[in-house]
């Protein structure tokens, strides 16, 4: 069993619950996200010049998952949802929850937010194998294949449209 609470721009200005736990809740993802700059070299400078302004200009919202027996945080989802674009930029499973219904739980909690069910969505070519069989399930359609797009010599492969 999981709870997800949800970081956007009223929780940064205090307008819903605590904006000490909005802040916390950003300190703990960027503990556990420090490996996905294995992926995507610029992720620590995405975060910062795209994610924090976009949750104080309402277009991005970042969803953190405990694990409600031992609180620990067992998985992270980042959204984008303007007019243009409804993106899952990041899902992240922490490997002491992988192997479990939280990746599918996390994907439908992103589809509702975002009001589709096939999310713009791109994945690192060493991820494709561990993804393959949940993009099947949900019927997501393999749209283009970007080489170097990220890191040189990888190649990036998006589902449900362009990037």
């Amino acid at each position: 069993m999981v709870t997800r609470y949800d970081i956007t721009r009223d929780h940064l200005a205090g307008l819903t619950g605590s904006i000490y736990d909005a802040h916390q809740g950003l300190n703990l993802f960027f503990q556990h996200m420090k490996d996905l700059s294995e992926f995507y070299p610029d992720f620590n400078s995405w975060m910062t010049t795209k994610v924090i302004p976009g949750l104080y200009a309402n277009q991005r919202s970042i969803h953190l998952y405990f694990s409600s027996i031992n609180k620990q945080l067992a998985g992270v989802t980042i959204l984008k949802h303007t007019q243009e674009e409804q993106k899952l930029c990041c899902l992240r499973v922490l490997p002491a929850f992988r192997n479990s219904v939280l990746g599918i739980r996390m994907f439908e909690d992103s589809f509702e937010l975002l009001g589709t069910e096939k999310p713009l969505l791109s994945i690192a070519e060493e991820s494709h194998p561990q993804f393959h069989r949940i993009f099947n399930y949900f019927g997501f359609e393999h749209t283009q294949s970007y080489p170097d797009l990220y890191r040189p010599a990888k190649t990036e492969h998006s589902y449900n449209g362009e990037l």
